[in-house]
């Protein structure tokens, strides 16, 4: 049985901050991958952006969590990194309450959030979190070029999450 291994950047403009949206890029990704089952690992390389799987049925959620990370991390604070703006300092310490890094199983083509949950429109969704004015951040930096191996499961049998 081969073991396969993809490398790719993808590149995500946001409006500011605020949440946006990657679990439908990223599934159309995989299935142009051919792979079926086997583990997503997703690298943010921004000091002031990260990921997050959380709710996505309902908005409020989303506002909470923003309301909270205003909150607990205020821009109005004098910061002694002030070089680049008011929220420049805050955008970097939300960064690091996150994470810049996931990993997400991959079963049937899909991402899934826990066993036999795939991410759908109604449940959940990998969130970047961009915490600073209009920007381009990149996911999943290519480290090496991709391993050559067959497009097959890494598993004989399908089974959900």
């Amino acid at each position: 049985m081969g073991v396969q291994q993809i490398l790719h950047q993808m590149t995500v403009a946001t409006p500011g901050r605020g949440f946006t949206r990657l679990d439908g890029r990223l599934n159309t990704w995989i299935r142009s991958t051919g792979l079926d089952q086997g583990v997503l690992h997703l690298t943010c390389l921004h000091t002031s952006a990260s990921l997050t799987i959380n709710e996505n049925a309902d908005p409020r959620v989303l506002q909470d969590l923003d309301a909270w990370m205003a909150d607990a991390v205020p821009e109005h604070r004098r910061y002694l990194h002030d070089d680049e703006g008011a929220d420049d300092m805050p955008a970097h310490i939300r960064t690091a309450l996150t994470s810049q890094t996931l990993n997400l199983s991959v079963s049937r083509g899909n991402c899934c959030w826990a066993p036999g949950k795939p991410f759908t429109s109604g449940s959940t969704a990998a969130l970047l979190t961009p915490e600073r004015s209009p920007a381009t951040y990149s996911v999943n930096p290519p480290a090496a070029p991709p391993l050559k191996a067959p497009r097959r499961p890494l598993q004989p049998r399908r089974k959900p999450c």
